[in-house]
């Protein structure tokens, strides 16, 4: 928990460079963890306090695990060290890296509950047992959408409509994911954009196996 966290000093003054890349509230909306071009923070929100501050250089992502002292950070990419190509798992109370793992492209979204933990790079998402950190499943989002899809039809090449009037889309949407939270009567469902404009998938992350694809919309 947070409780022994919080800081006592004064909110700093801001850094011209210290702008927020991200920010992301916590499961049940007590805190709020920003990250910004110098490093990243943690606020509880009630009452608002700031909990921990590190300026430890750039982390575009910060994601925290509920109210525990767990935190997944992306970095910036202002230094090797930071690349956003790179996973990293913090412990607050600790003050240090858990674990780290690194990705072949950048990774542009991070969710997690008490289970699973799901990162999102350009046209893949990668599913990970939170205690262990081992991969369980990599999800080919263009596989996806060719697999198993609404209807039998194949997907037409380049941008050209399928039978049902899909087309594809850049898969830097695939930013665009949320992960449900455990219980005893639901599964975590994972939901994010296929590489189809509109198409959603609900992949069940304990199963793993796809639940559902659906349009959700016509337009990117």
């Amino acid at each position: 928990m947070l409780g022994g966290l919080f800081e006592s000093a004064p909110e700093p003054a801001a850094s011209p460079r210290g702008g927020a890349l991200g920010f992301s509230f916590n499961q049940d909306g007590s805190c709020l963890a920003i990250g910004t071009r110098d490093g990243f923070r943690v606020y509880g929100l009630q009452p608002f306090a700031r909990a921990f501050s590190s300026k430890g250089g750039g982390q575009k992502l910060a994601e925290m695990l509920g109210c525990s002292s767990l935190i997944c950070l992306v970095g910036a990419g202002e230094a090797p060290a930071l690349s956003p190509r790179c996973l990293r798992l913090y412990d607050l109370r600790a003050r240090k890296v858990l674990t780290e793992v690194s990705f072949a492209a950048a990774v542009n979204k991070v969710v997690l509950n008490r289970s699973r933990l799901a990162a999102a790079c350009p046209g893949a998402v990668y599913v990970f047992d939170l205690r262990s950190m081992e991969c369980l499943r990599a999800l080919d989002l263009a596989a996806e959408s060719a697999a198993g899809a609404l209807s039998a039809e194949t997907p037409t090449p380049g941008n050209a409509a399928d039978a049902r009037g899909r087309r594809p889309h850049s898969p830097a949407d695939s930013h665009l994911m949320v992960l449900s939270s455990e219980s005893a009567r639901n599964p975590c469902l994972l939901a994010t954009p296929t590489t189809f404009t509109g198409e959603i998938l609900l992949f069940d992350t304990i199963r793993l196996r796809t639940v559902h694809k659906f349009i959700a919309h016509k337009t990117p």
